[in-house]
């Protein structure tokens, strides 16, 4: 068990330097795309700013040739000074309004320019972003898969340890019962050979008891 331990940590070990491997390696892919990507929408902001601020200043001196021009027309048939001063206050109003209107068209077209540029600039930071993201994900799946080996690894070893503790159970068990039958076998002979012993030495005393006793009649001289 000590063993799937050391070698998952080990495992993990060397997923997670990867990882910082993958990560200098996609840092160091990411940051000229990032680079050049915010570069490119920068410039093309620019240029489309440069060129509406470029169509702004045209049409505003067109607005104020084509104001001056109807200013002289228009003076052309004025003979009183209240005429001359009337014609431009109402031309002057006149170029107010289409000022204001060509200031409010001019804004919204930056506006929108910037909110386009926002955009790109947004998509392309998510783009990589989520290559980091992936990249995390892949190690982080790879870490866990490593922590599901050693978890089951320890699983099955415990598993193992409490067979083999079982077992050992049994058979200490086993030994005990084989002694206890052991005993009661010798018991048993211990008991049989007593009474073999017993009978024996009763027999050899009854025998001594009931063998006959026989005298032999001898002669006066001896002889039988």
């Amino acid at each position: 068990m000590a063993s799937a331990t050391t070698d998952t940590n080990s495992q993990v070990a060397k997923l997670q330097d990867e990882l910082k491997t993958n990560q200098a390696s996609q840092a160091a892919e990411d940051a000229p795309k990032l680079a050049s990507g915010t570069k490119a929408i920068n410039q093309k902001a620019e240029e489309a700013t440069a060129k509406e601020n470029a169509i702004y200043s045209d049409a505003v001196k067109s607005q104020e040739a084509a104001n001056k021009e109807a200013l002289a027309d228009a003076a052309k048939n004025i003979y009183t000074p209240a005429q001359k001063q009337q014609l431009e206050k109402n031309k002057t109003s006149q170029y107010n309004q289409d000022k204001a209107k060509l200031d409010q068209e001019h804004q919204t077209k930056l506006n929108n320019l910037k909110a386009d540029h926002d955009k790109q600039a947004t998509k392309l930071n998510d783009e990589i972003k989520a290559n980091q993201t992936s990249a995390e994900q892949a190690h982080d799946q790879a870490v866990q898969s490593a922590k599901d080996k050693l978890a089951s690894q320890i699983s099955a070893a415990q598993s193992k340890v409490a067979q083999l503790d079982a077992q050992v159970n049994d058979d200490q068990t086993a030994v005990k019962n084989a002694q206890g039958l052991f005993d009661q076998v010798q018991s048993q002979v211990d008991s049989a050979t007593k009474v073999l012993n017993d009978a024996q030495k009763g027999s050899q005393t009854d025998y001594s008891n009931d063998f006959p006793k026989y005298e032999i009649a001898r002669n006066s001289d001896g002889s039988v």
